[in-house]
Parts: C-alpha cells; structure tokens; sequence
C-alpha cells in the first residue's frame, strides 16, 4: 500500500536583500490521493510580490482542475502548465499595476505594452516556479528557472528531475539564437561567465563561441582566467545580460533563462514556459523541490544525506525545518552573513507499507501508458487503503461515542450538586434572614 505524506516550508533570511526579506514561497496541496507541492524564488526589487502571486495563482489552478487532473494525459498535463505559465505573467503584470503609494497614486502605468515605473523603467521583479507532484501512478515535474527537484528511489542516487534553465545550457542559447534569427526577438542577449570585479556585465566573457560551442578555456581553467566560484560545488557564476544595443530602460542581467515575470528580459528571449517530464511512481519514492537558497550549498554528498535525513524522520515538515536552519548556518558561514540567499524546501514522500515487497529501480522518463498489472495492483491498493479508512472512521465513531456517553454521566453529576447546593442555600436562608442572597456556588449577588 502506498500511503504519501508532504509538507513544505518557507526560509527566512534578512541576508543581501536587506528590508526585502525573504522572498521565497512555497505551498503544498493535496486532493483525494493527489499532491502538490510548489516553490516559488522570487527576484528583483518586487520579487516578493512575484513569488507570492504565483503562489497564489498555481494553487488556485490545482484547487479549480482537482477533480480532472487524475484523468488527465501527459499532452493534457503539458498543455495545463503551458495555461499555467501564460496565466502566472499576466496575473503578475496585473499585481504590479494594482500596487500604489501610500498617498494612492499607481506604482507603475503601462508604457507601449510594459509595465514601467514614473521613469519609464521596466519594473524589476520575478520568480521561479517548480511544481512536482504525485497523480495516479506518476510523478509529475514542471520548472521554469533555478529551483531544482530530486526524485530517490529505495537504494539509490537521488537524480534531477528538473531542466536546466541556466546561461551554461547548449539548448536555451540554441532557444534563443532560433528566435533572433527567425525575428521573433530584435536584440540577442548575451550569455556571460561572472567576474565581479566588472560591474557591467556585458564586458564580461561569453559562455559560447560564435557556433554555439562552449569556451572551453573558462571550463578547463576557470580560476585562472578571473572567475570565482558560486557555490559550494565550486561552479563559476554566470548570466544571461542585455545586449549592447538595448535601450538603458530594457537593460537586465539574471542568473537564468527563463523565469516568471522579468518582463525586460521576455524582450530578449527568456522564457515562461515550463519543462514538463513525468516518472512512474515506485514504492519508497522521495521527491524534494527546493530553492537556490538550499541548492548552492547542495554537494551531490550533501543531497544525499539531507534525503537520508528526510527519510529517517517521523515528522516531514519538522524535519523540513530542521533542514532550513541548518541550510542558514552552513550558507551563512559560508557566503557571509550578508550574502546568503533565501532558502525554501518541499518534499513528498511515498512511504512503504511494512507488509509490501518493492524492488528499486533507477528513475527514468516515462511516455508510455502504464501497464494494466499496475493499474491493477494500484486499483487493489486504492480497495484496501479505502477499507482500512472505513475501520479507522468506525474506531473513530465509537470512540466518539464513549465520550459522548462520559459527557452525560459528569452533566448528570453537575445537576445533582447543583440540586445539593440550591437546597443548603433553601435552608440558610430559612435559618438566617438578614443573611444576603447568594447564587447557587455561595457567593453573594452583586448589585449591578
């Protein structure tokens, strides 16, 4: 029998975005047997208000579509994401023109179809959004940016389930050089290696030679060319900028291709749109979806033993929060106190019933249907799992109904001391006149 149990959990960190706070999201869901859990990394001066949207926004979906998503397809489930990644820009660029000063003038007013500031800068915000879930017989993934999810099965590697929306991605400079040159983008932005010492990044160099080939000098040798690592996996930072000629307004640099908002960067070919895979559930599965916050301090060692740690827990969310603290100590020894990032994590986690045999395998991709054997041992586990709910509700009944039975044995005894105390107050009052009246627990009346 597969029993699932999930949580997820927000960080908080005051960190290098100062007052912003953290500005991380995250939520879980669940319908019948179905879970959903979704982190959200927001970005940017508004990122707070972009990740909160498109948490709100991704709930509400699953909420109205619960009844239909364990019918639905693989095409169906990529073209709900794809709904799902139009839907979250549009309600993200109507957050941003709903927000207004103190003295309730707008925030922002659209300019030639952007959202601009009073100074006809593109307002700055944006977020990740990686959402996984467990339908049926399948584990269900779609991300759009950095956050990353890992699926383990009994036994094994934990492995990424995710795509890779980073400037280092042969595919997402292949993406966005397709539609500079069918004129569906008119500036090409660039794809950079991070030196910090340079402020303007689009001095900064190229990821990719002229054929799309990466450099493999920056590869080979990175520290010795002016990068520094990023992380604690020793990977060199990297972004994807605006162009040279782009107007001083549409300038952007971010660590990623695609994302949710950053309106500036859409003009120059990143994406919202979700990469979309699916997994056949297995006995003992553990799924976890977290921020960069949680990944850049993320060994493969390091995700091993966190998924170790998830799995030898009782309790999912306080084990959560114990990875979150932790995270933040590490992470803030590590990058300093006012650079560590914000950090969120999620988790599902499908348990072993005791009294089922399950043999490991490593995750791979599924497109095909699932076989009718499964089908059918998931209908059985779907009876039995029904029948021991049904005992658990008639233990529940009866219990129930013992209290209820307990409750009316101590009301029988209140009245009968009642009765007892009424008569002693009869009797004082016959015996002491000028006594003053008094209630039935013997205290006397008040006046008011």
């Amino acid at each position: 029998m597969r029993r699932f149990c999930f949580s997820s959990s927000d960080g908080v960190k005051p960190g290098a975005k100062g007052d912003l706070g953290c500005q991380d999201r995250s939520f879980s869901f669940n319908y019948r047997k179905s879970h959903v859990v979704g982190i959200f990394d927001g970005h940017g001066t508004r990122g707070g208000e972009a990740a909160q949207t498109a948490s709100d926004v991704t709930r509400r979906k699953f909420q109205e579509s619960a009844a239909q998503l364990e019918n639905f397809s693989q095409l169906q489930w990529k073209e709900f994401f794809s709904s799902l990644s139009k839907e979250l820009e549009e309600s993200l660029r109507q957050t941003f023109l709903e927000m207004k000063y103190s003295d309730g003038k707008p925030m922002y007013h659209l300019y030639d179809g952007d959202v601009c500031d009073e100074s006809g800068n593109i307002v700055r915000g944006g977020t990740t959004a990686t959402i996984c879930a467990n339908v049926g017989s399948l584990w269900i993934s779609a991300n759009v940016g950095d956050s990353d999810a890992y699926l383990q099965r009994v036994g094994e590697e934990p492995v990424k389930i995710t795509a890779d929306h980073k400037p280092n991605n042969p595919a997402e400079f292949q993406r966005v050089t397709a539609l500079h040159a069918a004129g569906q983008i008119e500036h090409k932005p660039l794809f950079v290696y991070d030196i910090p010492s340079i402020l303007n990044k689009e001095r900064c160099p190229e990821i990719f030679d002229k054929d799309g080939r990466i450099i493999s000098k920056f590869v080979d040798s990175p520290w010795s060319n002016g990068l520094k690592p990023s992380n604690v996996r020793y990977e060199p930072g990297m972004y994807m900028t605006s162009g040279h000629s782009v107007r001083s307004q549409d300038k952007f640099t971010i660590a990623m291709t695609r994302s949710i908002g950053d309106f500036a960067g859409k003009k120059s070919g990143m994406s919202c749109e979700f990469d979309v895979s699916f997994w056949e559930i297995h006995e003992g599965d553990l799924l976890a979806v977290y921020s960069d916050g949680i990944g850049d301090c993320q060994t493969l060692k390091n995700v091993r033993e966190m998924f170790e740690s998830i799995r030898s827990s009782p309790n999912l969310r306080t084990n959560l929060l114990d990875i979150l603290r932790i995270n933040q100590t590490f992470a803030s020894k590590t990058f300093g106190k006012s650079c560590f990032d914000d950090a969120s994590i999620a988790a599902i986690f499908c348990q072993v019933d005791e009294s089922t045999e399950s043999a490991a395998a490593s995750p791979e991709p599924t497109e095909a249907a699932v076989p009718e054997a499964t089908q059918a041992e998931a209908a059985r586990s779907e009876v039995a799992e029904e029948v021991a709910q049904a005992q658990a509700a008639r233990s529940e009944v009866a219990e129930e109904v013992a209290q209820t039975e307990a409750a009316r044995s101590e009301v029988a005894q209140a009245e009968a001391a009642r009765s007892e105390i009424a008569e002693e107050v009869a009797q004082a009052e016959a015996t002491s006149p000028k006594a003053p009246k008094r209630d039935f627990d013997g205290q006397p009346k008040s006046c008011f």
